[in-house]
């Protein structure tokens, strides 16, 4: 059920938004900054910037339902079903097991941030910090989405194995809405609580990956054929421990 995907991905949002605090934390005290920092312009530079967030993560979404959606359809031709979220499984829970081994001390090749997309956000955000407040909080918003975030995407792959638009716009949303709370709460408080998450944090989203990844493989294999395809990645998690709970 997509409903059940919507809520894991929201909580394993939730979970995860101290890593969001640390690496996007600052663009969203800079967005929300002012000359007049009454609480009325901050609330109002705060839903802008948000607002520019959650535009840009729905379009994310829905472009990547979009291609899962066009990459199981070739492959429905050669009699393969549910391609688009077993990869999207695989490529999450490597992108985990990476992760972990990183911070176990292994050295590991590292696939490189294209120059172009660095120069391009880099270049947005010189821009827009000489626009007024509220065009700023909007275009910073916008930008989120261009940032190499491992976590960002891993909720991209998971919209992707939706292989539907809409339902990936919806993971995609539900992703916002759970970093929401963390984000909207940026500034010096932040900082201080990012900086104490930030032992057991990385440890803690590369393990929810993984298990996403193992989970949406697993169910891909034994699940059976009246479930629905958009059941996956994070949303299994779910699946499995309602089934679990039932069957106890």
């Amino acid at each position: 059920m997509i409903l059940s995907l919507c809520i894991s991905t929201f909580l394993a949002s939730l979970l995860g938004s101290l890593h969001c605090a640390g690496m996007c934390g600052v663009f969203a005290a800079i967005a929300t900054s002012s000359l007049r920092p009454s609480p009325a312009e901050r609330l109002r530079l705060t839903v802008l910037y948000s607002g520019g967030r959650l535009a840009s993560y729905v379009a994310l979404g829905a472009v990547s339902g979009l291609a899962g959606q066009a990459l199981d359809l070739g492959a429905a031709a050669s009699g393969f079903t549910d391609v688009a979220a077993t990869v999207a499984a695989a490529v999450v829970t490597l992108a985990g097991l990476s992760h972990l081994a990183t911070r176990a001390g292994i050295r590991l090749p590292r696939l490189p941030v294209p120059g172009p997309l660095l120069r391009f956000v880099g270049a947005g955000h010189r821009l827009a910090g000489d626009w007024p407040p509220a065009a700023r909080a909007t275009a910073i918003g916008l930008l989120t989405t261009l940032l190499p975030c491992h976590w960002l995407y891993t909720f991209a792959l998971t919209s992707a194995g939706t292989a539907d638009p809409i339902a990936g716009a919806a993971v995609m949303a539900f992703f916002w809405l759970g970093t929401l709370p963390t984000l909207v709460a940026a500034g010096a408080t932040i900082s201080r609580f990012a900086g104490r998450g930030q032992s057991f944090m990385p440890v803690a989203t590369a393990t929810l990956m993984i298990g996403a990844g193992v989970a949406t493989i697993s169910l891909r294999v034994l699940r059976p054929c009246h479930q629905s395809p958009s059941d996956s990645l994070i949303g299994t998690l779910l699946s499995t421990t309602c089934h679990g709970s039932a069957a106890n």
